[in-house]
């Protein structure tokens, strides 16, 4: 992704209509094979720019925003590719912006395959008719230049370069949210070292990570909540709850019967858990109080990662604002992942501090 591309428009455009729609944003998300069978990973495409719809009842819709400025092929075999994409990484739908009209008989043919063909006049046309002020700048997150700054962090500190990537593509693309969710935690501990609660770009790699988590643990709670019963003890609950962010009683087991065999077979008290177990107990029981709320933590928690890269600004505030005010959960909910995230990676504790000092100064 280049500030140079010739896209950028279209880019910035999709971006603020996911925003503007209480979507959550990825831009450039690469795409990997199913398998990789060489020694050097491979990303086969990649994704303009990926809404996805968080749910009150934790349902999950994606929709893949394909930028084209160039009309390489027609209107109609860009959809069959796009149907193609979005049916690969289990997407819901697909919108395609072309520079040129596309035929009014290639958009019905597209329709019926789940894709929306638009030129650009249109697609706004679109846009405004979701949200009439869809095009404003008034959020830090439709500043697609935040965006490249964004990039620009992984391009400065390589050691964040592996992170990077499973942020801003295993983490839209997952389906396994249990598995990326640990991921994440594995990813931060790795770097906790690097980062620097005094940089502005380190707070929002660590703001931008708590957003992650956040969006890795609603559906997570959300699917939970179908199984737990309030009458359970902590005993009952910690058992389910131990084998279900394991992904399963076999995987857990098999996890630990590893750890067993590593130590040298002479450890019968070994265990296995996830790190800061008890708080994540704690957090998960908190979060099972409200779970149709936890999606509406995720956008604000975006704006605030992108926040650290943009000139204060009090329209900007006011947006960020509104979202943290909906339900005076959610500020709750953010504090209490943020602290779980910080005390199970080992990052500073004055990032954990900055955090809610930053969504206090926007309160």
């Amino acid at each position: 992704m280049a500030r140079s591309d010739q896209d950028r428009y279209q880019k910035e455009m999709a971006i603020r209509y996911a925003v503007a729609t209480d979507q959550v944003p990825f831009l450039e998300v690469l795409v990997p094979n199913k398998s990789e069978i060489s020694d050097v990973e491979k990303r086969i495409t990649d994704i303009d720019v990926m809404a996805i719809d968080l749910r009150h009842d934790g349902s999950i819709k994606k929709t893949i925003i394909d930028c084209k400025d160039r009309n390489k092929m027609s209107a109609i075999n860009r959809s069959f590719w796009a149907a193609g994409l979005m049916q690969y990484t289990s997407s819901d739908q697909s919108i395609v912006i072309l520079r040129n009209t596309p035929e009014e008989a290639h958009r019905l043919s597209a329709k019926q395959i789940n894709v929306q063909l638009f030129d650009e006049t249109n697609f706004i046309s679109f846009a405004r008719s979701q949200k009439i002020d869809f095009d404003k700048s008034n959020s830090y997150c439709s500043d697609i230049e935040n965006w490249h700054k964004f990039e620009d962090i992984f391009l400065k500190w390589k050691v964040f370069s592996d992170i990077g990537t499973f942020m801003n593509c295993n983490v839209p693309l997952t389906k396994e949210y249990d598995k990326t969710f640990r991921g994440l935690i594995s990813h931060l501990r790795h770097i906790r070292g690097e980062l620097d609660p005094k940089k502005n770009e380190h707070m929002a790699l660590y703001s931008n990570a708590v957003f992650c988590i956040t969006f890795c643990i609603s559906p997570l709670v959300n699917d939970f909540k179908n199984v737990f019963d309030p009458r359970h003890d902590r005993k009952q609950f910690e058992s389910m709850l131990r084998y279900f962010i394991w992904g399963g009683r076999e995987s857990y087991l098999l996890r630990l019967k590893l750890k067993y065999n590593l130590s040298g077979g002479n450890n019968d008290t070994v265990e296995f858990e996830l790190r800061e177990w008890n708080r994540f107990l704690e957090l998960f029981r908190t979060l099972l109080e409200a779970p149709t709320l936890i999606p509406e933590c995720c956008l604000p928690a975006k704006e605030i990662s992108f926040r650290n890269l943009d000139e204060i600004s009090e329209e900007k505030d006011l947006r960020v604002k509104e979202l943290l005010t909906k339900n005076k959960r959610i500020r709750q909910f953010l504090f209490s992942i943020s602290e779980y995230t910080m005390r199970a990676t080992g990052i500073p504790p004055e990032m954990h501090e900055q955090y809610e000092n930053s969504i206090n100064e926007i309160m």
